[in-house]
């Protein structure tokens, strides 16, 4: 019961929407950067005391970036999605411990003060399992039903219904 009324009192306000539904385990070792951060409903967070989750929304001057997550979808410890303009995450989506997912190059190669416009914006659809601590970069899409392998590092876009692995990931095999 003190884990539900943390939840309820703490974490849930931190989102600019939630669905009914939300599960957060370990609840303290999930860390809630700015605002923009929508979860859909039944989403569950894994959080671990030494793998905290975190969710990460970057603003500065006018750009706000946003994380929004559909229904049913579950993050495992370890996990960090970083938003500077945007990263949309489906229903359905599994992401296995250690994902790292950000839009932003976050400085360019010389000035390494500023974000520089190093942002594109991320859309994994429905259904896709990110294995265990594998890289979305920016800019990418990654189709519905797909599943990306572990350690795998996602710089293009990965079509629909595909085993993709590799660095960078490349589609091995089609799925039914």
């Amino acid at each position: 019961r003190a884990r539900r009324a943390y939840v309820d009192c703490v974490m849930r306000p931190q989102f600019d929407a939630v669905g009914e539904g939300l599960q957060i385990i370990r609840p303290r070792d999930v860390e809630i950067i700015g605002p923009n951060i929508r979860l859909g409903r039944h989403v569950h967070i894994n959080a671990a005391r030494a793998h905290p989750v975190k969710l990460c929304v970057w603003f500065e001057g006018t750009r706000l970036g946003r994380i929004d997550i559909g229904d049913y979808a579950l993050i495992s410890p370890g996990s960090q999605i970083i938003s500077s303009i945007g990263i949309s995450i489906g229903a359905g989506t599994m992401l296995a411990s250690g994902v790292y997912i950000s839009d932003s190059d976050w400085h360019g190669t010389y000035d390494r003060t500023r974000e520089a416009g190093q942002a594109a914006p991320i859309t994994i659809e429905d259904n896709v399992w990110l294995g265990l601590r594998a890289i979305v970069g920016k800019g990418v899409r990654i189709g519905k039903n797909s599943i990306v392998g572990a350690g795998s590092v996602v710089t293009h876009d990965i079509p629909p219904n595909v085993i993709a692995a590799g660095n960078p990931a490349s589609t091995k095999r089609e799925l039914d």
